[in-house]
């Protein structure tokens, strides 16, 4: 599944050409073949969901809406959809 923001993406694009330079050592390629599927694993992704939701959840609790809408468009990205009856 690939990284649905730009900055994974750029990440995985650097990642994948870090494992593809002649230059790097076996370890190395292999690190950063393992970066790049983790970047783009679905692991990551639910991790980032539920780091979302912990932080809208605070944002809801002190009334902050402004960052509550930002929180959501951020889940909305990442193919989660924001509670409701906040």
């Amino acid at each position: 599944m690939p990284p649905k923001d730009k900055t994974a993406a750029s990440a995985v694009d650097k990642t994948s050409a870090a494992a593809a330079d002649a230059s790097s050592t076996e370890d190395q390629r292999r690190a950063a073949a393992k970066r790049a599927a983790a970047l783009g694993s679905p692991d990551q992704n639910a991790g980032m969901i539920a780091a979302l939701l912990e932080e809208r959840r605070g944002y809801v609790i002190r009334g902050m809406d402004d960052r509550v809408k930002q929180v959501d468009e951020q889940l909305r990205l990442r193919g989660a959809e924001p509670p409701t009856g906040d």
